[in-house]
């Protein structure tokens, strides 16, 4: 503080010219009021109303700055027709958000709906992003009838989401569902489907960006029937970069047979390549997740993701695929993995694991850019395989293991002080041994003091009363 003190007294900071918010950029002033608000819901429906009660001069801003008035919210009882049409007037020529709820329709007449669209369709054409969330199946169709003939050159985000499964009617609807089939949306980029037929969508719009899809119906019984609906959905959107895949309901006990040799299973399916894909999410059993990554090769993928700030699994019965690519690897450009083995510790090691593991070092060797390694319920083979994480992944900053077994505190310590010593890596920023068994991570500390080692006075080791159940051997975030 007495640095800055001095500093502001000097003639160069007493020269330069303070700034107004209001001089900040749009999106700036935007992003500082909404991490103010504390509910998240009224955030965009209230704040250019809001803005433009400030003061005088906060209200001249507002109103001679039409990105203020993009956000068209229909989510309450009564749709606010007045008010939005206020807001589309002095939005100018400014592209506009669109989000119609099922609360207008509770217990209204289709008469709310009519209104909604004899309000937009006037300004259609500037329409950035329509959501239609949960409205009942009259109202759906007469939106998108209402939509089927205009054209939208700016629209680049549809989100289509039906009413959940527990809720929906049973009588199907014989209306073929298909937007801008006679108009046209030649922006759009970002389909978000929440159970939703995606045959049209996907052989519509072919030059999409961003798919999502949550459907229960997606997926059948066979891991590799849906390894190939997601290898048909790729063959046809060549520029996709995000493909989200939520399955909904996972079937439990279901008697599928497990897939174990990813190999044969190559031969019925030969891998298809996608150059552009760069994010994968799925949400599927793990089955169907195995017969995806050995069915599909993807030179920019750099995230697999099961949901957001979750990792996608990836089975240990994939590392012969991933071995075997090499050097082609499928997902060169990936930057973390989480392999679940399936090892549960206590038991003895199933041959069928050993043989998957012993792939673990060719299936690294082919991510030379991969910075995050979650490793689950895999066994090390008394060290076997640990000393291969001294040498791959140059660029790896973080490693998790997690009920893992077959390994040493010292020969752990031995890859982060060999990884700190060579010039051509990446030291380790984080090391982190969890388990909720608080027991196991006591064995592993008590083999330790047994070995002489001293890891305990070394490393920066968190092992308190409230953290038993995780060893922090490197916390360098």
């Amino acid at each position: 503080m007495e640095t800055t003190s001095r500093e502001l007294e000097t003639p160069s900071c007493q020269n330069k010219q303070s700034f107004h918010i209001l001089e900040l950029p749009y999106d700036l002033v935007h992003v500082v009021f909404l991490l103010c608000w504390d509910q998240e819901d009224e955030r965009l429906r209230h704040f250019p109303v809001v803005a433009s009660h400030v003061c005088r001069l906060w209200r001249q801003y507002a109103l001679e700055n039409p990105n203020f008035w993009t956000s068209l919210t229909f989510e309450t009882r009564l749709p606010e027709i007045d008010k939005y049409s206020t807001w589309l007037s002095r939005s100018k020529d400014v592209r506009f958000d669109l989000t119609i709820g099922s609360q207008p329709f509770e217990g209204a007449s289709i008469k709310h709906a009519k209104n909604i669209m004899r309000l937009i369709i006037p300004h259609v054409q500037r329409m950035r992003s329509i959501r239609v969330k949960r409205v009942p199946p009259k109202i759906r169709q007469l939106i998108f009838d209402r939509l089927d003939e205009v054209n939208c050159p700016s629209l680049v985000t549809l989100l289509i989401e039906k009413e959940s499964y527990i809720f929906a009617t049973l009588a199907q609807s014989r209306w073929k569902f298909r937007p801008f089939a006679k108009g046209g949306a030649p922006q759009l980029k970002e389909i978000i489907l929440r159970r939703i037929p995606n045959d049209y969508f996907i052989h519509q719009f072919g030059d999409l960006h961003l798919l999502e899809i949550q459907d229960r119906d997606l997926f059948g019984r066979s891991a590799r029937d849906n390894a190939e609906t997601v290898q048909r959905i790729l063959s046809v959107l060549s520029k996709l970069q995000t493909l989200r895949i939520n399955r909904e309901f996972l079937p439990i006990g279901d008697g599928i047979p497990e897939l174990t040799d990813m190999r044969a299973f190559q031969s019925t399916l030969p891998p298809i390549t996608h150059h552009s894909l760069e994010e994968l999410s799925v949400i599927a059993t793990q089955h169907d997740t195995n017969a995806i990554i050995c069915s599909t090769i993807l030179p920019s993928l750099r995230h697999l993701r099961r949901d957001i700030g979750s990792g996608l699994p990836v089975g240990a019965c994939c590392l012969p695929i991933l071995a075997h690519q090499v050097p082609h690897h499928p997902f060169p450009n990936l930057l973390s993995l989480r392999l679940s083995g399936g090892h549960n510790p206590e038991r003895p090691v199933d041959p069928v694991h050993s043989s998957h593991m012993a792939f673990l070092r060719g299936a690294l060797a082919g991510l030379p850019h991969l910075e995050f390694l979650n490793l689950e319920q895999v066994d090390f083979d008394s060290n076997k395989h640990v000393t291969c994480l001294a040498r791959s992944c140059p660029r790896l900053k973080e490693i998790v293991l997690f009920c893992c077994s077959g390994f040493t505190l010292m020969e752990l310590c031995s890859v982060i002080r060999r990884r700190g010593e060579a010039s051509d890596l990446d030291p380790l920023r984080y090391v982190c041994v969890e388990d909720p068994w608080s027991y196991r991570i006591r064995r592993l500390i008590e083999q330790a003091e047994e070995q002489g080692s001293e890891i305990i006075s070394e490393f920066n080791t968190g092992i308190s009363k409230t953290m038993a159940d995780r060893i922090v051997l490197v916390d360098n975030k």
